[in-house]
């Protein structure tokens, strides 16, 4: 009987299991989609339905990101449009609690997640906040700091640690600002003054292994980094179907 008990076991063991199919996580959306929203997981064999301009982007948790356009009705798995790319598994959890918090997306990015209003999205990935203090990731070229609302004229002053400016103009009307090139390969705290208003941000350069890596692998470091805004920013390029630069 025991022997018989354990060539059932053996048997078992090398049969094949059956494949655990990975939940997908809505990243983003635009367009008439309601139903759906930022945050949301999907199961791979859920079928859905876009009625014609809606756009959603999904994220896999092999950091493979998957964009469908309407009319579409299917499940995820039905479409070919995927965009490569290698998460690590923590990002997937990370992404959700940031894409279902509220502050997080009205205070962020653009149309393309729900409650996001009308604040528009920086020009690029790169692109440095200066509406808050906190970690900012940088690619070593220059450094452009970028503001949601250009309506007022600022001085600014930037020191980090091998450099420092004082009284530079930045425009009103002007979003963007980049900084002399001294600042160009600066790393770790960059002081900013903005019209006597003080930001304390922490610069972490990209390792030049992600110099040409796929979106997967980018959104993965920026989110581990802290940079969740800039995470966010890739997340509207990738959906918009924009180069990542």
């Amino acid at each position: 009987m025991h022997r018989f008990l354990r060539f059932c076991l053996l048997i078992l063991a090398l049969l094949p299991l059956p494949a655990m199919a990975s939940e997908l996580l809505v990243i983003a959306v635009s367009g008439p989609a309601a139903p759906l929203e930022p945050g949301r997981s999907v199961d791979p064999g859920e079928t859905l339905t876009l009625p014609t301009g809606a756009r959603i982007t999904l994220l896999k948790q092999d950091g493979t990101m998957q964009t469908l356009q309407g009319p579409f009705s299917g499940t995820p798995g039905d479409s070919a449009a995927t965009t490569a790319g290698t998460a690590k598994s923590g990002t997937f959890a990370a992404l959700k609690t940031l894409l279902g918090d509220t502050d997080a997306r009205s205070t962020v990015l653009g149309a393309a997640r729900a409650g996001a209003g009308d604040l528009p999205a920086p020009p690029g990935i790169w692109h440095l906040s200066t509406d808050s203090s906190g970690p900012r990731c940088t690619d070593g070229t220059a450094l452009v700091l970028w503001r949601r609302d250009p309506a007022e004229a600022l001085s600014v002053s930037a020191r980090s640690e091998d450099a420092r400016v004082k009284g530079l103009d930045w425009p009103a009307g002007e979003a963007a600002l980049t900084l002399p090139d001294e600042f160009a390969n600066s790393e770790g705290r960059l002081a900013i003054s903005l019209g006597g208003t003080l930001r304390d941000l922490t610069l972490i350069r990209r390792p030049e292994a992600l110099a040409d890596a796929a979106p997967g692998a980018l959104l993965s470091w920026l989110t581990e980094k802290g940079c969740n805004r800039q995470a966010l920013a890739l997340i509207d390029r990738v959906h918009a179907g924009a180069p990542l630069d």
